[in-house]
């Protein structure tokens, strides 16, 4: 089992013995002992007895929604930045991608039901650079959160 921050360098966190060659569903459990806050990616090595190897497609966890700090990755992104927040009520959300100078670049409606909501950001068509988000609510509370890197 290997994890990374930016889903570009990945460690390795911990491994299993494989089932081997068995002719049913195997299913496995690992549970991550230190996650890192904010996304971590996940994926899986599969190695062979002589020494091959293959891995998963990377998947995203988010950890540490506990606070009103909005969790971004990837960080630095270039086409679609994903957002994950937590919203005490339901309905839609606005979410605002603005420049240095606090101009609105961008701006998405996030529908959803209260508690954790996952969205996407396109961002392809921004220029490099520095950018932060601003998250509106439905009750009003605006987030915000953070900045991130246009590459």
């Amino acid at each position: 089992v290997e994890r990374s921050a930016d889903n570009n360098s990945f460690s390795r966190i911990g491994s299993m013995p494989a089932a081997g060659e068995a002719q049913y569903r195997t299913d496995y459990l690992f549970t991550d002992p230190n996650p890192l806050h904010g996304a971590n990616y996940y994926r899986l090595k599969q190695v062979d007895r002589n020494g091959a190897y293959s891995l998963t497609q990377s998947v995203a966890a988010i950890m540490g929604m506990a606070g009103k700090t909005p969790v971004i990755f990837p960080n630095p992104a270039t086409d679609v930045l994903n957002v994950a927040f937590a919203s005490p009520v339901d309905g839609a959300s606005g979410v605002s991608v603005e420049d240095a100078l606090g101009r609105t670049m961008a701006t998405i409606q996030a529908s959803g039901l209260r508690g954790t909501q996952t969205t996407e950001v396109p961002i392809a068509g921004l220029a490099r650079g520095w950018y932060s988000l601003r998250i509106t609510l439905p009750n009003g509370t605006v987030l915000q959160g953070g900045g991130f890197i246009k590459r």
